[in-house]
């Protein structure tokens, strides 16, 4: 393994020597059979021609999938990701190739998918020109991705490409871009084999404080209704087996949030079921009952937690999170436990005493029992002739012996696949939570056949989620990917149709559907199906779907208007909440000054300030400049906030690749000065003896003089620079005024980059002697 070149931030050029020279495409090809790529999903187009040129030769180390849309792609990628526990990655070509993947690149990034985007782009010399096909990729791309970068050399590639696929799977998992020049694509190169395992300034699991560790075992060892929230950080860590028992040893009831559903089995005992707006009641209510709250790889999303002023507040909070920047986000956490759960759940375990928590465990049985009479078995076993959704979801699960990899799109479809779908296995559920994007299902579905071609894929949709991409039967087709299909159709957008029976009176505003012949769609595409209509043909239809080799549709005909239940309203006060909020005279703003050293990367200040304009923070100053390092900048930003909210600013600051450092102070903490230059008339400065008065009182100098004007300059205090120009502008000399942001040392510690640097190197090399 190696790291970066540790004093400057440009990529290394690789060295020449007598390697053979190789084209930028054929060392992509190279680089990612080095990186173990296996599966590439994409769609060729101009700008990336070469690089499809290159494949042609590689097609037996590399299986190229041809998707029928550049965003089927992107999730295809996600659900290869989901289920493999490798980095997907898809390949498109410039333009509308690349803009087409972002749905699936900020899909991606909000739900931690590792995923490596590499898109064709126009040759340098036509950047900026609107040339054919050209757009801003990594303008676009950065706010939602790990890291975004262009290669414009092929004597980067090798590394561009060891990096990306270092940070899309390390730490938080997640998306990376690469948008290729196609002169890059073309250059010559002696290519050169490289891996990645060190980038200095990133950080991708942070060192768990031991104190954590034992403040939570204490508190988890005298609860007395402890409750677990399990989250998807459980299965990106691969800590099934810890967490299981971590909650048998300490006899700790757990709830899962969407995409932690598979890391605990359905059946174990000490499962009480899925967290959220249509969750189970029990985790649910028992959220507001517990008195120690246990988070593990979970962000407290508004999903699940709904208004944050009456969540869990009788709770002491603990925070298990490989993302610091998670920590306090949304709630307040009295102790997080930072650092991969893989680990920190075994060092926390080890603390535990062995205990029992009957009564509580007991008190769930009040919930379950009232959500089996009320909604489970009104459900799964219905008085109406009609198919209800969950009782075709759970045909199939058990069709399955709950082994089988639950795919789903988005809306009603997505809840009772989460709801009545059993889980034996890990890794078992591919969804998307964090944007709730429809169309995800079906191109993800194929991503998991060939990330897990043992297993047997099941994708739950509504007849309005398959049609958003429903030209990836084609690539079903041409691949025979053996994917079992089931549509729920009720000839609705159901879940917007829900909410407007519920809230809007019934008024289907545009929610009723008309559908094709899903049948002859079928037919087109050679791939079996079949319709039902009654329980009494779905068991042979689900039977023939699961006997048939190849894909399969199977077409259900579902209650018109079926609700998804429970359904835990919360919406209305999240509103009342955030509006709130924005009165509350408590949260007084200061002045703060956030430093940032970072390395010296083109396009850094945009993934900044992007930061500030996504909370509609104004920045009052910013100063960035050359710092005393070799490679490394520093930003002097100043902004009015409240403690709250720049400390979460700062943490998103930190979490960028290339950022080294990132502190906030208030001026107590630091040593600052403004400069301001001041164009004065000579003629009229020269006839008012005042103004040299008042030059002289506030310690400003001349270093200008000439027969039309003359340049005072002033350093100093904010207040002091204002004034002195009010004075000038009184006395009605001022013909020009500029001023600096503020320019800032600290009066602590935080600020030596330089042993950061040096720490961070004594790390790397104490992986290297490990190894």
């Amino acid at each position: 393994m190696s790291s970066e070149n540790k004093t400057t931030a440009t990529s290394p050029a690789l060295p020449q020597g007598e390697a053979p020279q190789i084209s930028g495409a054929e060392a992509l090809m190279r680089s990612l059979e080095h990186q173990g790529v296996k599966t590439i999903f994409g769609y060729p187009g101009g700008s990336i021609m070469p690089v499809f040129d290159a494949l042609y030769d590689h097609q037996r180390a590399l299986h190229h999938i041809l998707v029928r849309h550049e965003q089927g792609a992107a999730h295809a990628a996600q659900g290869y990701a989901r289920v493999a526990n490798e980095v997907g990655v898809c390949l498109v070509t410039s333009g509308p190739g690349a803009t087409n993947t972002i749905t699936g690149i900020a899909d991606a990034m909000i739900d931690s998918t590792p995923i490596v985007v590499i898109a064709g782009q126009v040759g340098t010399s036509f950047l900026g020109t609107d040339a054919f096909q050209e757009v801003d990729l990594v303008g676009i791309t950065q706010p939602i991705t790990k890291w975004s970068y262009q290669i414009r050399r092929a004597e980067d590639v090798a590394w561009a490409v060891a990096r990306a696929f270092y940070i899309a799977k390390s730490g938080r998992p997640g998306p990376v871009v690469l948008d290729f020049a196609k002169n890059a694509q073309l250059e010559k190169v002696a290519y050169t084999p490289t891996k990645l395992d060190f980038i200095r300034s990133y950080v991708p699991v942070p060192d768990t404080e031991e104190e954590t560790v034992i403040a939570a075992a204490d508190l988890i060892n005298n609860a007395e209704r402890p409750l677990v929230l399990v989250g998807q950080g459980v299965e990106l860590g691969n800590a099934q087996e810890e967490l299981r028992t971590f909650l048998e040893k300490a006899d700790m009831p757990a709830g899962c949030t969407l995409h932690g559903l598979s890391a605990l089995s359905t059946n174990h005992p000490l499962n009480k079921g899925m967290l959220g707006m249509h969750g189970n009641l029990g985790p649910n209510v028992n959220t507001n009952k517990c008195d120690v709250l246990i988070a593990v790889g979970m962000r407290f999303d508004d999903r699940v937690t709904g208004n944050l002023a009456t969540y869990a507040k009788q709770a002491k909070i603990i925070h298990f999170d490989i993302d610091p920047a998670e920590v306090n986000k949304n709630l307040k956490a009295d102790i997080a436990v930072l650092g991969d759960c893989k680990q920190t759940l075994v060092a926390v375990t080890e603390r535990l005493k062995k205990n029992q928590h009957t009564e509580w465990l007991d008190s769930f049985k009040v919930y379950e029992e009232m959500e089996e009479e009320k909604v489970i078995r009104p459900e799964l076993y219905p008085k109406s002739k009609t198919l209800s959704m969950g009782e075709v979801v759970r045909a199939v699960s058990d069709a399955t012996n709950h082994e089988a990899i639950l795919v789903t799109d988005v809306g009603q479809n997505q809840m009772m696949a989460a709801r009545y779908f059993k889980y034996t296995k890990d890794r078992s559920i591919v969804t998307s939570g964090g944007l709730g994007t429809m169309g995800f299902g079906l191109p993800a579905a194929i991503g998991a056949t060939f990330g897990c071609p043992d297993r047997t894929v099941c994708v739950f949709m509504g007849d309005g989620g398959l049609q958003m991409n429903i030209q990836e039967l084609g690539t079903i087709m041409e691949q025979q990917a053996p994917v079992k299909m089931i549509i729920l159709n009720n000839n609705y957008l159901g879940n917007v149709r829900q909410w407007q029976a519920m809230f809007f009176n019934k008024r289907y505003s545009f929610t009723p559907m008309l559908n094709p012949d899903y049948m002859k769609i079928c037919e087109g595409y050679n791939i079996a199906s079949r319709k039902v209509y009654t329980r009494e043909e779905l068991k042979a239809a689900i039977d023939e779907m699961l006997g048939v080799d190849g894909p399969f549709l199977l077409e259900a005909c579902v209650v018109e208007e079926g609700n998804v239940m429970p359904m835990t309203l919360r919406a209305d006060r999240l509103t009342r909440c955030c509006w709130s909020a924005k009165k509350n005279k408590g949260m007084e703003k200061t002045l703060y000054t956030i430093i940032v050293h970072s390395e010296n990367f083109a396009g850094l200040l945009n993934q900044v300030t992007a930061v500030f304009t996504r909370r509609q923070i104004n920045i009052e100053s910013l100063n960035v400049s050359a710092s005393s390092i070799k490679g490394v900048h520093k930003y002097t930003i100043t902004t009015l906030a409240d403690n709250d909210t720049i400390e979460k600013v700062v943490k998103q600051i930190r979490k960028k690749i290339d950022v080294l450092q990132a502190h906030y102070f208030t001026d107590s903490d630091i040593y600052f000065h403004e400069i301001a230059l001041y164009k004065v008339s000579t003629p009229e400065f020269q006839e008012t003896p005042e103004a040299s008065k008042v030059i002289r009182r506030y310690n400003a100098r001349i270093v200008e003089v000439n027969p039309v004007f003359s340049i005072v300059e002033k350093n100093g205090m904010s207040e002091d620079i204002t004034s002195l120009y009010e004075e000038l502008k009184a006395l009605k000399c001022v013909l020009q005024f500029v001023r600096s942001g503020r320019v800032a040392i600290t009066t602590s510690c935080f600020e030596r980059v330089n042993e950061f640097l040096d720490d961070r190197e004594a790390k790397y090399n104490q992986k290297l002697e490990a190894k």
